[in-house]
Parts: structure tokens; sequence; C-alpha cells
């Protein structure tokens, strides 16, 4: 009775929920209204909250939280995970760093206790995003790296197509841009696979050229990139392209081109709640009014200020930095109980190597005490074989002897 009241009360919002939709929420949606197993209404529910992270952070949240009580209540431990990742990213997305790693790792445990390869894979790959917004590239590096190899194993091929996008961004971040391309143009082979990451290896991919002195095609790629959110209503990806595409024209010195492109950032991020893209875009404008307009510079600095603050306060960074002490900890502890378990393998290894080298010592010994003993009794028999022999032989010595006396008896008789 509950499941289906908070089933219709899904229905009902969806109803009203539909601005900023694209195609495949118009399809989930009507999905989500024929559906009739539990299992596959939570996976309906998980793909709108992802779907709706790039457009409506509200509905995201909202229809995250209802996947996530389904799961519970079914005991649904994959569904579980799988939404706890998803969730965590329009939490990362809206800046809210520590709650989206406090979902990660909630997953991540789920997947280890239950080995869900493949959300673990994505567990890792999200921590990854968040740890790209935290600008701990090496970390992230890490994270992806491992991701792939368990997306490869398992041959997820979505999972790998995003491996390979964000290995594109982490590399140009770090100034690789031969490794960069590399992984960019991997990432784009692989496409077919994953076709939401469209707008954002454009946007890599202008930021590679920009980084190699290519303005040209930089743009273009932006460009192509653009055309790509706007098909799909992906104000967070807009936001993003249109502040790397603002500081390329502040580059060139083209200011008029910068201040539209940054002011359009800014929009696309407050209809997001994508603070990373708010935040490069409002500090451009600060620079940008600077000369021109005090008022509007003092204003978008202080928007940026806010923005900045809020993502990585004194406050988050305290808390994130106990929830990775807290993490690690647990990883430790995983690491050393499997040494332990390891470590227990070898002594039973060993105790058992032991004892079947005492069985096999034991067998010697008793096969070998058995040929002494074999030995013995036929060196007696072989003995006793010659004394009868030596018996015979005398016995027919004494015979013939015997013999001879009479027949010589015999003789002398008739005599």
């Amino acid at each position: 009775m509950i499941k289906t009241i908070a089933f219709t009360l899904i229905l009902v919002i969806s109803a009203v929920c539909v601005l900023a939709q694209n195609k495949k929420t118009d399809s989930l949606l009507r999905q989500l209204s024929t559906v009739k197993n539990d299992s596959s209404r939570v996976w309906v529910l998980a793909e709108l909250c992802s779907n709706y992270r790039y457009s409506n952070t509200d509905s995201s949240i909202f229809y995250g939280e209802m996947a996530l009580n389904f799961a519970r209540q079914i005991k649904f431990l994959r569904g579980e995970a799988n939404t706890l990742n998803r969730l965590s990213l329009t939490f990362a997305g809206m800046g809210d760093f520590p709650k989206a790693l406090e979902l990660q790792y909630s997953a991540l445990k789920i997947s280890e206790d239950n080995n869900f390869q493949l959300e673990k894979a994505a567990c890792l790959r999200r921590m990854g995003f968040v740890y790209t917004d935290l600008k701990n590239y090496n970390k992230a590096v890490g994270l992806f790296i491992t991701a792939l190899k368990i997306d490869s194993a398992i041959k997820n091929k979505a999972g790998v197509a995003i491996a390979y996008d964000n290995l594109g961004m982490l590399y140009q971040y770090l100034n690789k841009a031969d490794s960069a391309l590399y992984y960019n143009q991997k990432a784009f082979n692989e496409l077919n696979y994953y076709k939401d990451m469209a707008a954002e290896l454009y946007r890599v991919r202008g930021d590679i050229e920009a980084m190699k002195g290519d303005k040209v095609s930089a743009v273009r790629f932006y460009q192509q990139g653009i055309q790509v959110t706007l098909k799909n209503n992906d104000y967070r990806n807009s936001s993003f392209i249109y502040s790397n595409l603002a500081a390329l024209y502040k580059e060139i010195n083209q200011p008029d081109s910068s201040i539209y492109y940054a002011l359009k950032g800014v929009e696309a991020g407050q209809r997001s709640s994508f603070k990373k893209g708010i935040l490069l875009s409002a500090n451009l404008l600060a620079q940008l009014y600077d000369s021109v307009s005090p008022n509007k510079s003092l204003r978008y600095y202080k928007i940026a200020a806010a923005v900045k603050d809020s993502l990585f306060g004194a406050g988050n960074t305290l808390i994130i930095q106990a929830m990775v002490t807290k993490e690690e900890a647990r990883q430790k502890e995983i690491e050393l109980a499997k040494t332990a378990y390891q470590n227990k393998l070898k002594q039973y290894g060993l105790a058992g190597g032991l004892g079947v080298a005492g069985i096999i010592a034991f067998i010697f010994y008793r096969n070998n005490r058995q040929k002494q003993i074999a030995n013995i009794l036929l060196q007696s028999t072989l003995n006793n074989l010659k004394s009868t022999q030596a018996q015979l032989i005398q016995s027919e010595k004494m015979l013939v002897l015997v013999n001879l006396l009479q027949a010589l008896h015999m003789k002398f008789k008739t005599r």
C-alpha cells in the first residue's frame, strides 16, 4: 500500500516536472508509468536521477532519493549502490563535495562487500570526479586507471569510454598534451558506447587544442560541444564550455566575445546549480569589467567569492579530510584483513604440506620396515633351504653308501 501511494506520487510529480526535459527524459518518464517490477523501477528512477542532473538538480535529487528508498525497501543492494553513485554526481555538480563523497563511500562499501565489480568501478570513477574538482589530479588519475582496469576486465564499454574521457581531461589539466590527446581520441572511438559524454569530449578537445596553441580548432570544438548541450538541454556542460570559450576569447584579446560567453556561462551554471561553471565565468567577468564597470566587477567578484567559499571553504575542507581519513582507515583495515587471511592460508598450506610430508615419510618408513622384515624372512627361508638342501645331499650320500655296502655284503655272501 505504501509503495503504491509513493509510486502514484512519483507519477503526479513527474507529470508536473516537464521543464528542461530532453528526449531521453521523456522516454524514461513514459517507461516509469508502465514498469511493473520493483527492481526495474529502481533502475528507471536512478536513470532519471542521472539525466536530470544536467538540467534540474532538484528533480535529480528527488528521483535519486526515491530510487534509494525503493532499493532499500526491497533490499536491492546492487540498485542501492548504483543509485548512491548517481546521486553523488548530482551533489558533486552542486559543489557539495562532502555529501558526494559520503554517498560514494557508502556505495563503495556495498560494492566491495558484495563483489559488485561494475558498481565498484563506477564508485572509483565518480570519486575521481570529486578529486578532479578538488584539483587533486594525480589522485584522480589513479582512481580512473584502477576503474579502467576493472571495466576492461568485465568488458564494460561505457565505463571504459568514461575513463578515457576523464583521463584525457586530467592529463590536459596536468599540461601533458600528448597523453591528453591520446585518451581523448580513444574516448571519441568509444563514443557509441556512451553518447552522453559527447559534449564533454568536445570541450576537452577544445582545451587540448587551446593548450597546443591552435585557437581556431579550439573554438571549433567548443562550438560543436555547445551544439550538443543545446540539443540535450545540458546546462551543466554548456556552462563549462561557455566559461572555457570566454577564457579563450579573453586570451586572444576579444573582450566583448569573452563577456558574452562568460555571461552565458553564469546563466547556464545557475540553471543547473553547477557551481564550478558559475565560479569560472564570474571570475572572468570580475576581471573583464574591472576597467570598464567597477560596479559590475564588484558584483561578479562577490558572486565568485561566495561560490568559492561554498566549494572550498574551511568547513568543507575539514569535513572532506575527515571523510578521506576515515575511508583510508577502512581500506587499510580491508588490506590488513586480506593480508591476515592470506597468511592463514599460507599457514594452513604449510601445515597441510608438513602433514602430507609426514604421511609420506611414514609410508616410506613403513615400506622400508616391511622390506627389512621381508628381507629377514627371505634370508631365513634361504638359509633353511640351504640347510634342507645340505641335509638332502647328505641323505642321498648316505643312501648311496648304504646301497653300496649292501651290494658288497651280498657279493661276499655268495662266495
